[in-house]
């Protein structure tokens, strides 16, 4: 049960963040040539869960205007300790 909610959330947010990016290649930064995203290394950050949301085609328009650059495995944001 957990688990499925867990599946959910994720399902969700990834929708939001795929909508978010459509926005920024669309709508924010229509104009740009491309578009740099520093994103760390979860499954929804990749390019491919833009198809999962959008018709491939779709999709694939709005990849070629993103640049993703991961933050390293190692150093993640989410390893960082504060002091």
């Amino acid at each position: 049960m957990v688990a499925d909610i867990f599946k959910l959330l994720n399902s969700v947010q990834s929708v939001i963040l795929q909508s978010f990016r459509k926005d920024l290649v669309d709508i924010y930064h229509g104009d740009a040539d491309i578009i740099r995203l520093v994103v760390d290394n979860l499954n929804i950050h990749t390019p491919s869960a833009l198809s999962e949301v959008f018709e491939p085609q779709e999709a694939c328009q709005i990849v070629q205007k993103l640049e993703f650059h991961y933050t390293p495995k190692h150093a993640s944001w989410q390893n960082l300790r504060r002091d």
